[in-house]
């Protein structure tokens, strides 16, 4: 395989780089939508604390 006839030019790796991007925000949105939603604490159960 001759890897000198494949030019990599500014041009060809710039909707490379947006795709990337685009991918590395929706993982980390996805991420942050399933820690927020799925992964939340149980409450504890304010009638059984005491009060003064």
């Amino acid at each position: 395989m001759d890897f000198t006839t494949k030019k990599l030019s500014f041009e060809n790796s710039i909707p490379q780089l947006i795709a990337a991007l685009g991918a590395l925000f929706a993982l980390f949105g996805a991420n942050s939508a399933c820690c927020l939603i799925l992964h939340q604490p149980e409450k504890p159960n304010l009638s059984k604390l005491r009060r003064f």
